[in-house]
């Protein structure tokens, strides 16, 4: 069988025997690629080995033998070939360079264990290696390419040595050197690609909590007006409760002297007591109220029993009475309630409702 990868797979558990010829053949031609790029002016200073799985693996180990100092190395999901070669094959230009790894804790192709035996084996060498895992599969993630980003600076030439994407420009160019050509020019443009996201993305973040944090601002400001209003209301009455003087629907000398009467007071000279002209007139109304609403839609007549009010009603008294009730259910004043909210949607709803009737009346 023939596939498109940086060596031979000659045992499914990875500790076991390298494929060196393999993952030599392989180095040398990374090898080749960096000498191709110091002859067009980059400073070795300034590429960046990296790779994912297989191709991780073959930029460690050309990295770290390579005999100029290279800017770091990126290692995803990856682990450690021919280990045992490494501390006497390895060279001083690069015993200095920064390694970044990173792991899927699910990865099960290349086991957790693996890149953590990596990284103790470079760190027990004296290199200095900032490792992440991240909780996925054998896979790269957005948090993993932040990480990238943050430690490649835009001036480096990342070279990924993906096993797929390689094997990709191998299979369509047909030969070695166009597949890299290929491979590196998609890898630059797949880079600037990803930069360019990151950025949209911590730029839709700092939105979003720059709008969060007015919002919380917002409601804190909203909650003290509230606790102002409270107060105020409060100290209207000497920080005291007040009694109900009556129910509605009632006339007000009805419900003057059922609340009078009812708090122990005794209407000697008939103050609060209505007259027959005025319980006439009161009857009136309440028999043409209760002729009005029956004419009324279902939706109109619930509109009104939810507001606690009865036509007619001018603009003026429906706001007014509207501002009431939101005082008292408003969820801010109201946050043991759950169902406060509730109550406070069919409120809103009820009066735009009873405002356009009267609006279409005037």
């Amino acid at each position: 069988l023939v596939m498109p990868a940086w060596y031979d797979i000659a045992e499914v558990d990875l500790e076991r025997r390298h494929d060196a010829p393999g993952v030599r053949a392989s180095a040398a031609r990374l090898r080749d690629l960096i000498a191709r790029e110091r002859a067009r002016g980059v400073a070795s200073e300034q590429i960046v080995l990296g790779g994912f799985s297989q191709g991780g693996a073959v930029a460690l180990f050309a990295a770290l033998r390579h005999e100029e100092p290279l800017a770091g190395v990126v290692a995803f999901s990856t682990y450690l070939v021919l280990p045992e070669t490494l501390e006497q094959e390895r060279h001083a230009a690069n015993g200095a360079t920064k390694i970044l790894q990173a792991h899927g804790s699910l990865d099960d192709v290349v086991q957790p264990a693996r890149g953590a035996a990596a990284r103790d084996t470079l760190e027990r060498l004296g290199y200095a290696v900032e490792f992440h895992e991240y909780k996925m599969e054998h896979s790269v993630c957005l948090e993993q390419l932040r990480a990238l980003l943050d430690e490649t600076e835009p001036r480096h030439y990342l070279r990924l040595a993906g096993t797929y994407a390689l094997g990709e420009c191998l299979r369509d160019a047909g030969s070695l050197e166009p597949a890299l050509d290929a491979f590196l020019k998609a890898a630059r443009a797949e880079r600037d690609t990803l930069q360019a996201s990151v950025e949209i993305l911590q730029a839709e973040w700092d939105d979003l909590e720059r709008d969060t944090a007015a919002a919380r601002s917002d409601v804190s400001e909203a909650r003290a007006e509230c606790k102002l209003e409270r107060d105020r209301l409060a100290s209207m009455t000497w920080d005291r409760p007040t009694w109900r003087f009556g129910e509605q629907g009632r006339s007000k000398a009805a419900k003057r002297a059922s609340a009078f009467a009812g708090q122990g007071f005794r209407d000697s000279f008939g103050f609060f007591e209505e007259s027959e002209e005025q319980r006439n007139e009161a009857e009136i109304r309440a028999r043409d109220t209760r002729r009005l609403l029956r004419s009324l839609p279902p939706e109109y007549r619930e509109a009104f029993e939810t507001l606690e009010i009865v036509p007619p009603v001018t603009p003026d008294e429906l706001k007014t009475h509207y501002k009431d009730i939101v005082r008292k259910l408003h969820p801010d004043l109201n946050q043991d309630d759950p169902e406060a909210e509730a109550r406070m949607k069919a409120v809103n709803a009820a009066y735009y409702l009873v405002r356009d009737i009267i609006e279409q009346a005037d």
